[in-house]
């Protein structure tokens, strides 16, 4: 069997998947169907652009079942308007309810950045969600604990990251860290992994922008961050695959507030050529 399985009685011979293909390895023989050019086969990377460019469902992938595409359907289309609010008013959130949520829709919440762009279609984002608020707490803590070293040793990037002031709300109870979010995922990747820090972004992007249709709130945990990629201890405490490096990471949880406006943004910096 080929890459390619072709439904003869479904397909219309009009060529999109030929088109559309990112490598050109479809080719479309005279009074014949769709068909993988012989020894093009390495080349493919498996985006599933063929079976999704196919509008009769006539097309499936060796690794890509037609019956697990799911068909896109037009009344869940949003206009541009929509789009713009929607983007206009996702917020970071700095303020969560402390109650657990649920772990079916965490699964639902990350699922979706599987679906997310990747270089070379190469899919390699991989996840480490923590559900136990008290696991979050403990690594704040940790965090907090590598600011201490910064600041008694004098390093100027501890005034920079105004960590002075996140260690005394910290010991007074006050979590600036994580926000006192009941949750935290990061993405890793292999350290030779060239693809990993574009898609590992865009991935975490996913989850951001999906979670407030979910009831959700999310913020980039960039004190986390900063301490997970330079820190030893807290390192060997997220004990993450043998040569996998820490790529993003954020806060999750339920948000406290409401917003109810789009507050504007610095002009555009751009040149049109």
């Amino acid at each position: 069997m080929g890459l390619l399985i072709v439904n003869e009685d479904k397909c219309k011979q009009d060529g999109f998947c030929v088109q559309d293909c990112p490598f050109g390895i479809i080719a479309m023989p005279e009074d014949g169907y769709p068909q993988v050019i012989d020894g093009a086969e390495g080349l493919c990377i498996r985006c599933g652009h063929c079976v999704a460019a196919c509008p009769f469902g006539a097309l499936s992938h060796q690794d890509i079942a037609l019956e697990n595409s799911l068909p896109i359907k037009k009344e869940l289309k949003i206009n541009a308007e929509q789009a713009e609010q929607f983007m206009r008013s996702r917020r970071s959130i700095r303020q969560y309810d402390p109650q657990p949520v649920d772990k079916a829709d965490l699964e639902r919440l990350i699922g979706l950045a599987r679906f997310a762009q990747t270089g070379h279609n190469s899919q390699t984002v991989a996840w480490k969600v923590y559900t136990n608020p008290d696991d979050v707490r403990q690594i704040a803590g940790m965090v907090v604990d590598w600011m201490r070293m910064l600041v008694d040793k004098g390093e100027p990037i501890a005034q920079i990251m105004n960590m002075p002031v996140v260690i005394d709300y910290f010991d007074q109870g006050i979590d600036l860290v994580f926000r006192s979010a009941p949750h935290m995922a990061l993405t890793h990747a292999h350290e030779n992994d060239r693809f990993a820090d574009h898609s590992c972004d865009i991935a975490a992007t996913y989850v951001e922008l999906y979670a407030p249709a979910m009831g959700l709130g999310t913020c980039w945990a960039g004190f986390f961050e900063r301490a997970a990629k330079t820190w030893p201890p807290l390192q060997e405490h997220l004990a993450l695959p043998q040569g996998h490096v820490l790529k993003n990471a954020m806060m999750i949880g339920k948000p406290k507030v409401k917003y109810f406006r789009c507050p504007d943004r610095k002009p555009l910096k751009v040149t049109w050529v």
